[in-house]
């Protein structure tokens, strides 16, 4: 089994990202129109959970729709964010189909991948903080004696995997250094 080269693993998954964003893209457009103009979409049949911009809550077989596009912009900045990993990704196996693993190229995508990493920990947990906001003031309306409480937590394994990136930048970059100088002396 081939690694790295033509017609190998790399090359597979080159594709599959090169895809992955596609259609990434197309969810991220499709679900900006969605929540932009639901009428519309209601109007023309579309009959899904998707008609209405909020989160359906249901309570004593009453469903409520929450409202707060603070939650759909975190949504929306953490989709683009995965879009710019899988651009990373697909960058690092463009270079390994084509054979060449130790290239400046792959160190910048990997370098960027780690930080988009990061960046992502740090969006999805506004998001989480911000459903939690909106959950919270739907059901402090309903009840004077509920206390809901929202609170904002980085994912420990995400920041753990955005630094093992940078390390893992930072070997290959040394291993292009010693690449280079053993080329210089043969």
């Amino acid at each position: 089994m081939r690694y790295v080269g033509k017609k190998s693993i790399s090359s597979f998954l080159y594709v599959v990202i090169k895809l992955s964003i596609i259609v990434a893209f197309i969810g991220l457009f499709l679900s900006f129109l969605v929540y932009m103009f639901p009428d519309w979409f209601k109007a023309n049949g579309f009959k899904s959970s998707f008609n209405y911009p909020g989160f359906a809550v249901r309570v004593n077989n009453a469903t409520a729709v929450l409202e707060y596009p603070l939650v759909y912009i975190s949504l929306w900045i953490s989709g683009l964010i995965l879009i710019g990993i899988l651009y990373c990704l697909k960058n690092i196996f463009k270079e390994f189909a084509k054979g060449k693993v130790f290239t400046d190229r792959n160190i910048r995508s990997m370098g960027w991948t780690g930080i988009f990493v990061l960046l992502f920990a740090v969006t999805s947990s506004f998001y989480d903080l911000f459903r939690g906001f909106m959950l919270a003031s739907y059901f402090e309306d309903l009840s004077s004696e509920v206390e809901l409480i929202a609170t904002y937590r980085i994912n420990p394994a995400t920041v753990f995997v955005g630094l093992l990136i940078l390390i893992y930048t930072a070997i290959f970059k040394t291993a292009k250094e010693y690449k280079e100088e053993n080329d210089l002396t043969i």
